[in-house]
């Protein structure tokens, strides 16, 4: 299947979507039909003859599964210079790297290194009018292309070229893309004194079944007159300089995934035998907290049918079990798991799920929590992935720090309260506290053990209604982030970590 976009100079916009399989279906293409046609008008015409302008026609093949896609382009190319030249620049925009980048180490099971960044490859470059090859080579750490014509081409004169290019891009977790993200990221790097530059990454990946290709393919470098804008400076904001040009896209991909619809009739069973203990100073400072140290179980089972609208005839089971004890001076603990499939000829996205911690409090404003949380999912769509980082207990690493199908995380921490309603104002307390996680599965890369330490501040506002804790840590990485730093991340949130 097949989609095209097409832009026209000369003071018309024409824009033309065919079923592209780029999409999910399910998901309207109105919006960007309405964001082309938001943009077309920005876009500044280009007069006279449309040989005099420059142009692509680019096709390219997308292999979700792999995370990559292979390409090629004819560019037509004029010679709007002084002077002729022989000499042809392209930016190669995937390949561009922050001046402290560190490449991974890690190597997947076939021996190839698991990169977290982008790259764009060119396999070879024609001429487009008598099929001769033409020599290239790559300058700025293969960030910028080179190619040698035969032949200079004059003032006002042009040149097709034909070139054949492939790509690949990392899965990222959507939390990356989201204001929370970019919030950390940006005072995580004040409080380095240093500048957040753009990324490769930050346009071309893949998520949640949806790849994201802003820059996958060679880019015509900008000129001043005859020089060539040759270099790609990372930089806080848009790093793309180019010529304004006419493109013409052809993008190939497998079909996407059915449209699953489930119509279902069950049954739920449910015991649950309460037994409520209360306490204070555990997740927040000054109400008394209630906790059930009981036992639920709950069963759930039922069909979902053609005959009710789903897509398919299939089973349905889900499962919930939570149970608590109570051990006296020793402190309590709680367990919660959850299991859900669905059933066809086999099973189907299947997720599990299990949270338990052990709080004890040897002094009554002091509490250690000890807590385990573990996640897994079998059969499951692309974009179903575990994350842990630094938004829910992998404090020292990034948000998107480890993703996977299956994920385990693990974490200690002594939670004190100094003072309580100081100054008729707020409760002051602290923290101390080691953090552990891994990920496998897809996505995963293969990443090791995480592990962090760290101290915090806490402070509860007793007037308030929420009696929300607000929480300031500053966690030292044990094991090296992936680019090799070391350095201690300072984060905040609004209620405890895990």
């Amino acid at each position: 299947m097949t989609g095209r976009v097409n832009h026209s100079g000369a003071g018309a916009t024409r824009v033309s979507v065919g079923n592209s399989a780029c999409a999910p279906q399910g998901v309207s293409l109105a919006p960007l039909i309405v964001a082309l046609l938001l943009i077309a008008p920005m876009v500044r015409a280009q007069n006279g003859d449309a040989k005099k302008r420059l142009r692509y026609d680019i096709k390219i093949a997308i292999n979700f599964d792999e995370r990559t896609y292979t390409g090629s382009e004819q560019v037509h190319w004029v010679n709007h210079g002084d002077h002729a030249t022989s000499t042809i620049f392209f930016h190669l925009y995937p390949n561009m790297r922050p001046p402290d980048y560190v490449a991974p180490a890690q190597r997947n099971d076939a021996g190839q290194i698991i990169s977290d960044e982008p790259r764009l490859e060119i396999s070879e470059v024609r001429s487009a009018g008598n099929n001769n090859s033409i020599p290239f080579s790559f300058d700025d750490l293969q960030t910028t292309l080179r190619i040698n014509l035969h032949e200079a081409i004059q003032p006002e004169g042009a040149a097709d070229i034909q070139i054949k290019f492939r790509g690949s891009v990392p899965e990222i977790d959507p939390e990356e893309t989201g204001i929370v993200t970019h919030v950390l990221q940006q005072v995580s790097a004040a409080i380095r004194s240093e500048r957040e530059l753009r990324r490769a990454r930050d346009t071309n990946f893949t998520c949640r079944g949806v790849m994201m290709l802003a820059t996958s393919f060679p880019i015509l470098a900008a000129r001043s007159g005859d020089d060539w804008l040759r270099k790609i400076e990372p930089s806080i904001g848009d790093t793309l300089t180019t010529e304004e040009a006419d493109f013409d896209v052809t993008i190939e991909a497998p079909a996407g995934e059915e449209e699953l619809k489930l119509r279902w009739a069950s049954l739920r069973l449910t015991f649950w035998q309460p037994t409520y203990i209360e306490r204070r100073g555990i997740e927040l400072f000054d109400p008394v907290e209630d906790y059930d140290v009981g036992s639920l179980a709950s069963m759930e089972g039922g069909m979902a049918l053609k005959a009710l609208g789903s897509t398919a005839d299939e089973g349905i089971a889900k499962l919930r079990m939570d149970v608590g004890t109570e051990a006296g001076k020793f402190g309590f603990g709680l367990a919660s798991g959850r299991f859900s499939t669905r059933i066809r000829r086999e099973l189907l996205e299947t997720l599990a799920q299990l949270d338990a911690r052990w709080i004890q409090q040897p002094q009554p404003d002091l509490a250690v929590v000890v807590a385990a949380h573990g996640e897994a999912a079998q059969n499951a769509p692309r974009e179903v992935q575990s994350v842990v980082g630094g938004l829910n207990g992998l404090r020292a690493y990034g948000v998107q720090a480890l993703a996977g199908t299956q994920v385990w995380r693990f974490n200690g921490e002594a939670r004190w309260v100094a003072a309580r309603d100081l100054l008729d104002l707020a409760s002051v307390g602290g923290a101390v506290f080691v953090d552990s996680a891994r990920a496998w599965g897809n996505g995963a890369d293969d990443a090791p053990w995480h592990h962090d330490a760290g101290f915090g501040l806490r402070l509860s506002f007793p007037h308030a209604s929420l009696h929300q804790v607000a929480r300031f840590d500053l966690a030292f990485p044990i094991s090296p982030t992936r680019d090799g730093r070391r350095e201690p991340v300072f984060s905040f949130g609004s209620s405890q970590a895990f």
